[in-house]
């Protein structure tokens, strides 16, 4: 590390929803600078840390949702309202599914990065 980035913070930049495609890559044209600062940090190691753990949260989140949409298909039940209740459990979890894989796909192509770094000054930041 040299003496400029120890003397330095650190942002944790994280792309937003709408940076974001339905294959879990970045759109097309949106580079690193214009990613949100999501947080700040004294060190780079502080900033690798959270980095890791929230990306291990989301995948944690992730596999939770998703053993929880398969669980629903364990029988169906034969009365009409416990069909219905059984549907909507299923549609939540599809739904908390699909939101901790936007999140885990952001923590993916999320960076930390130096706060005097000369990307950060390009036009848009």
């Amino acid at each position: 590390m040299t003496p400029a980035a120890a003397a330095s913070g650190w942002y944790l930049l994280v792309p937003s929803d709408a940076q974001m495609m339905a294959d879990g890559s970045v759109a097309k044209g949106v580079t690193v600078t214009q990613y949100p600062q999501a947080a700040a940090f004294d060190t780079a190691e502080a900033c690798e840390r959270t980095r890791d753990a929230w990306a291990n949260k989301a995948l944690a989140a992730a596999t939770k949702a998703n053993k929880a949409r398969f669980s629903y298909d364990d029988g169906r039940p034969k009365d009409p309202k416990k069909e219905e209740e059984l549907r909507d459990a299923l549609q939540k979890a599809q739904v908390t599914y699909l939101e901790a894989m936007i999140r885990l796909h952001e923590m993916q192509h999320s960076v930390c990065v130096v706060s005097d770094d000369p990307r950060l000054r390009e036009p848009g930041r």
